[in-house]
């Protein structure tokens, strides 16, 4: 069986059900559908075991936990983008608390990922980003990028780590909104 193959395989076994798996090469991350089922998975230059396994162990944890209809709940006043990074900390969080194996993945995946500038940041002055982005990195890169937050800013870098739930997801996102407005 081919590599695509077996990450198709280890997908749907992770996610309980019969996932519909597309390969495209046009894709720059994988995505996961919540109302067709369908996860996508990038063709990246150099096949990693653990960026493919970090990109099948996230977008599961969606099939697992974010609602069908998540982006028809999120109330207008709350950016979209703001309520996507949160969940994707929650949907993480949770696929590595189920499934503890992947916890190295998602290290040394998001490593990788990295080390080959995919976000971007390289001999870049991040303390100029935008607050969610500098939430959004930090949970994804941890210590590798030494995310700089003042003492105001980390009561909703905890809040993020806190947020548990869907709704949480959503609260959390507006009372950053909130912040990032009065600001």
């Amino acid at each position: 069986m081919a590599f695509l193959d077996v990450k198709g395989q280890l997908a749907k076994l992770l996610a309980t059900e019969n996932l519909l798996i597309e390969h495209d090469a046009t894709a720059e991350t994988a995505s996961f559908n919540t109302s067709t089922r369908v996860l996508k998975l990038p063709l990246l230059d150099t096949p990693d075991e653990h960026v493919y396994n970090m990109f099948i162990g996230h977008e599961v944890g969606h099939a697992l936990e974010t609602p069908i209809d998540w982006a028809e709940t999120v109330p207008s006043d709350v950016p979209f983008d703001y309520v996507n990074v949160i969940e994707d900390v929650r949907i993480e969080k949770m696929i590595q608390d189920k499934f503890p194996g992947l916890r190295r993945d998602f290290v040394r995946g998001y490593g990788k990922l990295n080390e080959s500038d995919f976000f971007a940041i390289k001999d870049k002055d991040l303390s100029k980003y935008s607050l969610i982005d500098r939430i959004n990195l930090h949970f994804k890169l941890g210590a590798l990028a030494m995310i700089p937050f003042s003492d105001e800013e980390m009561v909703y870098v905890r809040a993020v780590d806190d947020a548990d739930s869907f709704s949480k997801v959503v609260l959390t996102a507006k009372l950053i909104a909130a912040y990032v407005k009065a600001q």
